[in-house]
């Protein structure tokens, strides 16, 4: 029985541990339906993925922790964050840090937008980046 549970709970770190390099490795940030044809785009289904495990706080945090992450990663994690309630959000960034621009898919339309002017409306307005 005990070997049952650890395998099970081995699966299911390795599965998370999946997300989170899915996630991390994300190339542009949208949360709504995209396109003509209306679908959530990967980022933000890996990223409803992992909001429902054990311990989400913690997996965002080493997302934006982690050096390899992308911007638009990043983004998707302090959303999360700012959406789980709980964390002051401008604890895990350096606001003196440059770090460039973010791809932003509305709609069909993608554009780049400086990453802190970005993160400043996640942390103000939740998830809109408008």
């Amino acid at each position: 029985m005990t070997l049952i549970a650890i395998l099970s709970f081995t699966a299911y770190s390795s599965e998370i541990q999946a997300l989170k390099l899915k996630l991390e490795k994300v190339n542009y940030f949208s949360v709504g339906m995209n396109s003509f044809i209306r679908h959530q785009n990967k980022g933000e289904k890996t990223h409803n993925a992992i909001l429902p495990t054990d311990n989400p706080k913690e997996i965002f945090i080493k997302i934006i922790k982690n050096s390899e992450s992308t911007n638009e990663a990043k983004l998707y994690a302090a959303c999360s964050l700012h959406y789980l309630k709980g964390e002051n959000i401008d604890l895990f960034f350096n606001k003196h840090e440059k770090r460039g621009d973010v791809s932003i898919l509305r709609g069909d339309i993608l554009t780049k937008r400086n990453f802190n002017d970005a993160l400043n409306s996640v942390i103000t307005n939740g998830c809109d980046t408008n």
